[in-house]
């Protein structure tokens, strides 16, 4: 499942970096925050749990926290139902 960054609105790639994403490599673009990532997986705004190198970032800080290149981050999505 790797995958690469999208193009920015000028059709120009944005620079990107690894990073782990549930553990399969990822291209996130470079510097993107938690939110970032979370648009271009079309989760932002969606019930989701957020942990970047083993601790819990809260939904509050998703658009200060910033990635890093390496990082792991994992993006939970929560599902109803039963």
């Amino acid at each position: 499942m790797s995958q690469t960054a999208t193009r920015s609105w000028s059709g120009v790639r944005s620079p990107t970096m690894k990073i782990s994403l549930n553990g399969e490599d990822y291209e996130a673009e470079e510097g993107a925050s938690v939110h970032g990532l979370l648009e271009a997986l079309d989760l932002a705004g969606q019930r989701v749990a957020v942990l970047l190198d083993g601790g819990v970032v809260r939904k509050a800080h998703f658009q200060e926290v910033h990635l890093k290149p390496g990082c792991k981050i994992d993006v939970i999505h929560m599902v109803g139902g039963g």
